[in-house]
């Protein structure tokens, strides 16, 4: 079998489990367009030139999946070192590699963030408390961002205890909270009661900004 041939099997067998997957989980819905465009691409190369199929896939893959993914791990590691600016721009490229609204109203939010740590808090309460009444995910952060620059953890901590059940995508949010008002026992045990849910693929990102929270609130610097 030849290296085209091998590509083709490896693309779609890849983007296929990733379109069902996004069909059967919620928390992967985004990903279903991304991986039938990979297969529409795949299948238009098939048709018109078969011998190069394999490599037009996979240059779609990386544009689609690869691209984001690794785009938005780099964000999460900016923000967590508090590099607002930097996140906001880097997020301002990935949101065009996937352009849904959560990942245009996130770059907002990392805007937003910038302005609050440049001096310009008016203006970042603003468009974060505008922020804070979106759907998805980028609500919860405008309000962590909101709540971040009036020091007022407490009230986040107060609003999730009220919200009743847990956003395991927004894990990273709740652990902060409870650190930031040393809360450090409820935010273990927080950790550990919902590690099964955390350990599902579609939740690979949150995991990885929950973890970073978490061990720098238990003073682990390794």
């Amino acid at each position: 079998m030849e290296t085209n041939d091998v590509l083709v099997w490896m693309v779609v067998i890849a983007n296929a489990t990733l379109a069902f997957q996004a069909v059967r989980m919620q928390g992967m819905r985004s990903w279903l367009v991304p991986a039938l465009s990979v297969l529409a691409l795949t299948g238009v190369g098939w048709v018109i030139r078969p011998g190069v199929a394999g490599y037009v896939g996979l240059a779609a893959w990386g544009v689609f999946f690869w691209v984001p993914l690794l785009g938005m791990r780099l964000v999460v590691w900016q923000g967590m070192a508090r590099r607002y600016g930097a996140a906001a721009l880097t997020m301002g490229i990935v949101k065009w590699f996937r352009p849904v609204p959560e990942s245009f109203a996130m770059a907002r939010v990392l805007r937003a963030a910038s302005w609050a740590d440049g001096g310009e808090i008016e203006r970042a309460e603003g468009e974060l408390v505008e922020l804070s009444r979106v759907e998805g995910n980028a609500r919860m952060m405008a309000k962590m961002q909101l709540h971040r620059i009036r020091g007022d953890w407490e009230v986040l901590v107060q609003e999730m205890m009220a919200g009743g059940g847990i956003n395991i995508g927004m894990m990273a949010v709740y652990v902060r909270a409870l650190g930031e008002t040393g809360r450090v026992n409820e935010m273990v045990r927080m950790m550990m009661g919902n590690w099964s849910g955390l350990m599902r693929p579609q939740y690979a990102m949150a995991r990885a900004q929950a973890m970073m929270v978490y061990f720098a609130f238990l003073g682990r610097v390794e």
